[in-house]
């Protein structure tokens, strides 16, 4: 490896380095400026406003100094081809005889002074204040020249000129022209263009300023109305029920949102009735068995000697058994969703689970209800056991404690579905509560013993599975009686 080789690696790591150190200072500045002032104690109005100024303020002060630059490249590009043209004209007068001495003075749009100087670097003519002078511009600088600045001091002071010599054929001999353009008429107008931006650019910046924090402002004036009434209403509590937030009447982002947040509210207060109403159902449910256990316990302990113990224990169990169940119920209810995540998925024969579910009703049901299949499909789906039965139960359940003498189940398969049918010869239902039996609590016959019937919750648990498995249950009239259908998809083993 020679010597250059090693230079140049070591360079190339050198300016590297530099690079690492330069980015690492900028990103840790940048960082500190946010921290320090977007993200501490700033609004977004202020936010806002400050981006708005940054970005006008940078805009206009580079377009100031690009106007400025652009100026300044335009006057030495005119001084340049000035300089050429008076060339030209020294040698088209020199055509016409000899040169005099001094040249005569030069009309145009900027003060002009003009040498002429030989190949010796004699200076054969110029105008009146260079005569007697030395050239301008030495011998050395004469070819490719593209001019230069000089301060000259002549009669009217000490002032910058624009020097540039331009090679040209004087009387037929090679010679220089060395013209010399005077610069304060371009160093004045750009003096006042830099006043004027001086002035024009920090109101723009601060005009820009104000009108962002006005606009900004105004804009945010219905949010910060939003959140002081949602303030109000998350302080009032049970007070605001009911009550809304004011929308605008623009249909902008902000009247969008102030709708959006409405909507949240009533969601939220349909969510809170409906759970004040599930905890009041609930403790009105709980209170029956508690109540009959206190009268049987009661009567018991006051009479210790004439009470049948075995009866008062039958009696406790049973409502003790009663309150398992509606707790069981309530909570299959309220977890919700969070059933899915405890889903254990197998392979089952929906047919056989059917009649075990059927078999165990008719021996456990009353005597006076016959519960049986007439039909009852043979299929393997991807199910959990334990919900997919409590589907079929609490259908046949709710049935037979309405039936009057038999109850029928049916399971067909076809077309991807099964639809489940449950059907008795009981009182029916009236079409106007076909819908609401599905909801927590409710009971089409308020008058019957609650002991023998249900708490409510079983149709609620069956609507609840059935939707999260994308079915649909639905009741209809059996003349006589009433006829659940449930339609699922039927989801089969990919193993």
């Amino acid at each position: 490896r020679s010597t250059w080789d090693t230079y140049a690696e070591r360079s190339t790591h050198r300016s590297g380095a530099i690079r690492c150190k330069q980015y690492v200072a900028w990103g840790t500045a940048w960082r500190l400026m946010n921290r320090s002032w977007f993200v501490f104690g700033a609004s977004v109005r202020i936010r806002i406003t400050v981006a708005a100024v940054v970005v006008v303020g940078g805009s206009l002060l580079l377009g100031s100094l690009g106007l400025v630059a652009r100026l300044h490249r335009g006057a030495l590009r005119s001084v340049r081809t000035d300089a050429q043209v008076r060339a030209a004209e020294v040698a088209a007068l020199a055509l016409r005889g000899p040169l005099p001495r001094p040249l005569p003075a030069v009309v145009g749009d900027f003060p002009t002074l003009i040498q002429v100087v030989a190949v010796d670097g004699a200076v054969s003519t110029a105008s009146a204040p260079l005569l007697g002078r030395a050239a301008l511009v030495g011998a050395s600088q004469r070819n490719g020249d593209r001019g230069r600045g000089l301060e000259l001091t002549l009669a009217s002071g000490r002032t910058q000129w624009w020097v540039q010599a331009v090679p040209a054929t004087v009387g037929g001999r090679a010679e220089t022209v060395i013209v010399a353009t005077s610069l304060a008429q371009g160093r004045r107008t750009v003096n006042q263009l830099k006043a004027l931006l001086a002035i024009a650019v920090p109101a723009l910046v601060l005009a820009s300023g104000l009108a962002a924090w006005a606009m900004v402002g105004r804009a945010l004036r219905p949010v910060d109305q939003l959140r002081s009434e949602v303030n109000a209403l998350a302080l009032s509590g049970t007070a605001a029920r009911g009550r809304r937030a004011t929308e605008p009447r623009t249909n902008d982002e902000i009247g969008r949102l102030a709708t959006t947040l409405n909507l949240l509210l009533e969601q939220v207060d349909a969510s809170a009735a409906v759970q004040r109403r599930f905890v009041a159902d609930a403790s009105h449910e709980l209170r029956g068995p508690i109540a009959n256990i206190r009268v049987a316990l009661e009567v018991a302990r006051a009479y210790p000697t004439q009470v049948d113990w075995l009866a008062v224990s039958d009696e406790v169990l049973t409502q003790d058994g009663r309150m398992g169940r509606l707790v069981d119920d309530l909570l299959l209810l309220a977890r919700g969703d969070d059933d899915l995540a405890r889903r254990h998925d197998e392979v089952l024969d929906l047919g056989v689970i059917v009649e075990q579910v059927v078999g165990q009703t008719a021996q456990l049901g009353s005597h006076q209800v016959s519960v049986r299949t007439t039909r009852c499909d043979s299929t393997a789906v991807m199910d959990d056991r334990n919900q997919v039965i409590s589907i079929i139960a609490n259908l046949v359940e709710n049935a037979v404690r309405f039936a009057a003498s038999a109850v029928t189940v049916s399971l067909v398969v076809a077309g991807g579905w099964a639809e489940l049918t449950v059907t008795d010869d009981g009182p029916g239902i009236p079409e106007a509560d076909r819908e609401r039996i599905f909801d927590r609590f409710v009971r089409v016959d308020e008058h019957r013993n609650r002991n023998g019937g249900g708490a409510g919750l079983g149709l609620a648990i069956v609507a609840r599975l059935v939707a999260e498995r994308g079915g649909v249950v639905t009741v209809g009239d059996a003349h006589p009686g009433a006829v659940f259908t449930v339609r699922l998809p039927v989801r089969r083993s990919t193993r």
